[in-house]
């Protein structure tokens, strides 16, 4: 039969204009804001680049004006009294290219040529004071900064600073994407790449190959173009620093603000696809754990429990395993911390008990064997469990004793309802243990309120290594607690003959592990258990510690 879709009024119509008004006034309002960013990047980092010179020439200069100053007293000296001296000088400080002493308007000795009668005026007029100029150091040299200090007339320091440390600083700052970056000395910039501008060849210092620091007037810079400049002027010198840089760089500040948010909305993306899928396989593993209990997938496997002197079987663990349809047996590991997140921990135990019934139902065991369940804290908040018509109390009738293990990985409460509880259910029979004692959040509190009868050690102590006094001592002092409290304890993880006979010898009745049977279905179980059955009931007292402990008298456990 064919179904008509009705048209709903406002339905599929289109957005009205105004719609499309906001959308594009808040795109040109992002666009705006992004350009404003970029421009504010552009020029600060032109600006940190203009500081970052202006500081490394400032230790410069600084160096230099004290060399010039030492040797103000040298100025008229005869060069031969002096040279060597200007020489160390020259050699100790690393941007330092020459040093010249001025007399009578001459320079006249000079640390790298030593003799020598050049007119000073032929570089700069003599004035008191400091000078500085841009110029070549020599015939054939490179552009240097000179540094002239004058004292009497006619006299005074010429100091050059090496033009390959201000050549290093300019590249250095011109790798990082400035087109124009320099230094400016009475009217004359030392640039990168500058030996391409018009009028470069009328400098000092034209012949040097393109793309090297030439020397041009103030008036060629920026000539045909636009972009952000930052002048920083050194303190106390007339001495400028200027960066520049192309308004292209805007455009190249801005990718980041119109890439980053796609970017990270990308990420974010993944990250929620990685979380939600986390979430369904979750789902998804819980959903199996519930449709796993409903048909009964999960099978009871049993481990013995052995009286360590006889050997004979007195109980048995009751553990869970998945048969899974498409993984196969699944160990406890597997999903038990999924069964405890989901609170599926009751629904399992009462999938396994009737499961229990059936398979002790054809062993016959003793009177007083012990059939143990794992419980957790969600046991004792489930009222259900602890009812008259529960499962659990239908094991009294099969004419075993139901042992409960309290698992110390849950803070079980001791609220009155879980108090009340668990003393009706001992009343009726049910004997209550506290496994893992000494590893997870078990308070003496509840041997007090609860009524313990069992108390397992756990293998963390019992497969300590050999001289492992820690442990010793701590077994030591668990068995003195046992038998003050008229206990029975319980050795979990005996793999070894050593272990077996040095816990039996401390005093310690029952114990399971692989040293007498590994975790068994119910078929094997039938064929293991009917020659290890006690022939009568043991007494209930001979599973306690039957001596005072005496840990002076013992070796640690493991020697």
């Amino acid at each position: 039969m064919m179904r008509c879709l009705r048209v709903v009024p406002g339905q599929g119509a289109r957005p009205p204009a105004s719609a499309w008004v906001a959308a594009l006034a808040a795109g040109c309002l992002a666009l705006w804001l992004v350009v404003l960013l970029a421009a504010h990047d552009a020029r600060a980092r032109v600006e940190r680049t203009a500081t970052a010179l202006r500081d490394n020439l400032e230790l410069a200069l600084a160096d230099t004006l004290g060399i010039a100053h030492q040797d103000h007293a040298l100025a008229g000296v005869p060069c031969r009294g002096v040279a060597r001296q200007l020489r160390e000088q020259g050699a100790y400080t690393a941007y330092v290219l020459d040093v010249e002493l001025v007399a009578r308007g001459m320079r006249y000795c000079s640390a790298v040529r030593g003799e020598m009668a050049l007119p000073l005026d032929e570089l700069l007029p003599w004035r008191p004071g400091l000078q500085y100029r841009l110029a070549a150091a020599g015939p054939g040299k490179g552009t240097a900064l000179a540094v002239f200090s004058g004292t009497a007339p006619g006299q005074g320091v010429l100091v050059w600073v090496d033009g390959r440390y201000l050549a290093d600083m300019v590249q250095s700052a011109g790798r990082l994407g400035f087109a124009d970056i320099g230094i400016e000395v009475a009217g004359t910039r030392f640039m990168l790449g500058a030996s391409k501008a018009a009028g470069a060849d009328e400098a000092p210092g034209h012949g040097e190959a393109a793309g090297v620091p030439a020397l041009v007037p103030r008036d060629t810079v920026w000539q045909g173009g636009d972009g952000i400049v930052d002048v920083r002027q050194l303190a106390g010198h007339p001495i400028a620093v200027v960066a520049g840089a192309p308004r292209s760089m805007i455009f190249h500040e801005g990718l980041k603000y119109l890439l980053l948010p796609p970017l990270a909305a990308l990420l974010a993306a993944l990250a929620a696809c990685a979380w939600q899928s986390r979430r369904a396989a979750r789902r998804s593993f819980a959903a199996e754990l519930r449709r796993g209990l409903r048909q009964g997938e999960f099978v009871p496997y049993y481990q013995p429990l052995v009286d360590l002197e006889s050997g004979l079987c007195t109980g048995v663990e009751v553990l869970a395993r998945w048969q899974h349809p498409r993984r196969g047996l699944l160990e406890p590991d597997a999903f038990i911390p999924a069964i405890e997140r989901q609170r599926l921990a009751v629904a399992l135990t009462l999938c396994l008990i009737p499961q229990v019934l059936r398979d002790f139902a054809a062993l016959a065991p003793v009177p007083a064997f012990h059939i143990a369940f794992n419980i957790t804290a969600e046991h004792f908040d489930d009222a259900g469990f602890w009812a008259d018509d529960s499962a659990l109390f239908a094991l009294l009738q099969a004419n075993v004793t139901p042992v409960l293990e309290i698992t110390e990985r849950d803070a079980v409460s001791l609220a009155e309802p879980q108090r009340s509880a668990i003393q009706r259910a001992k009343a009726r029979g049910i004997k209550l243990a506290v496994d893992d004692f000494g590893t997870g959040y078990c308070g003496l509190a509840y041997f007090k309120r609860f009524e313990v009868d069992f108390l397992k050690l756990d293998r963390l102590f019992v497969q300590a290594e050999p001289g492992d006094k820690v442990s010793g001592q701590i077994v030591d002092a668990t068995l003195s607690f046992a038998y003050a409290l008229d206990l029975a304890v319980v050795a979990e993880g005996i793999e070894s003959e050593p272990q077996r006979a040095l816990l039996a010898a401390k005093g310690v009745r029952l114990g399971q592990g692989y040293l007498f049977a590994r975790p068994m279905t119910a078929a094997a179980l039938r064929e293991w258990l009917p020659a290890r059955l006690e022939p009568a009931p043991p007494a209930p007292s001979s599973w306690r510690v039957h001596k005072p402990h005496d840990p002076a008298r013992e070796v640690p456990l493991g020697a």
